[in-house]
């Protein structure tokens, strides 16, 4: 398994962790503040499994699979690259 740092400067470090699933793909974990788990599986076929649990439970109590595209876009959510400025339900994001 193999450990990585995300973030750095104004943005807090955060731990990911990174483990070779042979015949499936890559398995990347990361903690989150709360102590729960955020964990993404990226298939060799290019499918993302995203999964949540708790911190003290090793079963997750959620999980989503995705596209390529909808990972692309959920990605772009994320990091604030949508932004709907004026929320007035009638307008349109801004991307920036």
């Amino acid at each position: 398994m193999r450990r990585t740092k995300a973030g750095g400067g104004a943005v807090p470090e955060v731990t990911v962790r990174e483990q070779s699933l042979p015949g499936i793909g890559t398995l990347f974990e990361l903690r989150v503040h709360t102590g729960d788990w955020v964990s993404v599986v990226f298939h060799r076929s290019r499918r993302r499994d995203v999964g949540v649990r708790q911190r003290d439970d090793d079963e997750t109590v959620a999980s989503v699979t995705l596209t390529e595209a909808e990972a692309l876009a959920l990605a772009a959510v994320l990091a604030g690259v949508l932004v709907d400025v004026e929320s007035d339900g009638d307008s349109e994001p801004v991307r920036g």
